[in-house]
């Protein structure tokens, strides 16, 4: 029997042979042969060096890394963002108002954002606490998004793996379509790491989210975290070592204000990055009505704003004029008058500028001009 016969017999179109896989000139590659279970994804990592190296134009040639934010000062693509935050400070809610309305089409953060955003939730809370979560922001049940996604930690059609957790994700989106953000709320409880002071148990538990990040390049990861209790700057602020705050790309850290700053829907952001931000600090406002969080001062809370003000007033002023002469807040609203009252009277306890007082004008507020705050 002719020989070359007897080839194409033994090689088929569907012969998975180490010849035909690695050699034939019509194999696919090794991410397809895995999506259709041809190959198992072990088999494929042990056939890679432990580094490939690239020449310098052929690697930047090959970037698809947009210069671009998914969420203004929030989520930069192609990027890992720890979100870290104080106990009960409402860090959910803050990211689900933004990206609904992100989703919706309306201004996040000040900033015009396009219409639609597709998402993909990791939850540590149940459906209860996750369907109040969105009435508080607004979401319209009747309409929800078709191309958000969630998965809970109480699901018990799954068993959680966070060291596989990527390879998962990857399989699934590189035949699905990625959505433009993932986010994993929270860190501690899916990553489950034994010690989060430990570098090395660090460094494995974000692994996963870098792997995703560089798989979809135009997706924005982010990791929800705790602060700790004793605070400090936003380095020292989130759980764990700082190996933590090391391993990623872009930090947004939330806090409660003083009562100088912010009354109790009134949160503080920091921001520290590897990309460009407009401001280190900035104070947000949730509006419960509408479900929104608008800017109410960047770089500056009302203690600072009122303090300007006063400065550059040449007469003591009345917490009502003070009111009138205080910059719109984001949204064109004046500052709640009750709310600066109680920061002029709380600043001038404090020495922070006086309360001289003038007959037939009471509570008089100006610049201390020999004190230093």
């Amino acid at each position: 029997m002719n020989s070359s016969i007897i080839e194409d017999a033994e090689h088929g179109a569907d012969c998975r042979c180490n010849q035909c896989l690695f050699e034939g000139p019509e194999v696919e590659s090794a991410d397809e042969l895995v999506a259709k279970g041809w190959l198992k994804p072990e088999d494929v990592e042990r056939t890679k060096p432990p580094v490939v190296l690239h020449r310098l134009p052929d690697w930047l040639a090959e970037d698809d890394l947009p210069d671009a934010w998914q969420l203004p000062r929030m989520l930069p693509a192609g990027a890992v963002t720890l979100f870290s935050a104080d106990p009960k400070c409402g860090k959910t809610q803050l990211m689900l108002s933004l990206l609904n309305s992100a989703n919706i089409g309306r201004d996040v953060l000040g900033e015009r954002v396009p219409l639609g955003i597709s998402v993909a939730w990791l939850t540590e809370e149940k459906r209860p606490s996750i369907r109040r979560a969105l009435r508080r922001v607004g979401m319209d049940f009747n309409n929800l998004p078709q191309d958000w996604w969630i998965g809970s930690l109480y699901d018990r059609e799954a068993r959680p793996d966070w060291p596989n957790l990527a390879q998962h994700l990857y399989t699934r989106w590189h035949t699905q379509g990625a959505p433009d953000v993932l986010v994993v709320d929270t860190i501690g409880r899916w990553a489950a790491c034994e010690d989060w002071n430990s570098y090395s148990r660090v460094v494995e538990a974000t692994a996963p989210l870098h792997e995703i990040s560089n798989a979809f390049p135009r997706m924005a990861v982010m990791a929800i975290h705790h602060n700790k209790k004793g605070g400090g700057d936003i380095i020292a602020a989130a759980s764990g070592s700082n190996a933590l705050t090391g391993a990623v790309d872009h930090i947004v850290s939330m806090t409660k204000p003083t009562t100088e700053e912010g009354d109790e829907n009134t949160r503080k952001l920091r921001f520290l990055s590897r990309f460009d931000t407009e401001d280190d600090t900035m104070m947000v406002r949730w509006d419960p009505a509408t479900g929104d969080y608008a800017i109410v001062a960047a770089g500056a809370g009302l203690k600072d704003l009122i303090k300007d003000t006063l400065g550059d007033a040449t007469d003591p002023l009345t917490a009502a004029e003070v009111v009138e002469l205080l910059p719109a807040q984001a949204d064109g609203t004046l500052y709640d008058a009750h709310a600066v009252r109680s920061r002029l009277s709380e600043g001038a306890k404090a020495g922070l500028w006086l309360n001289p007082g003038k007959k037939g004008r009471a509570n008089l507020y100006a610049v201390c001009t020999t004190h230093t705050p």
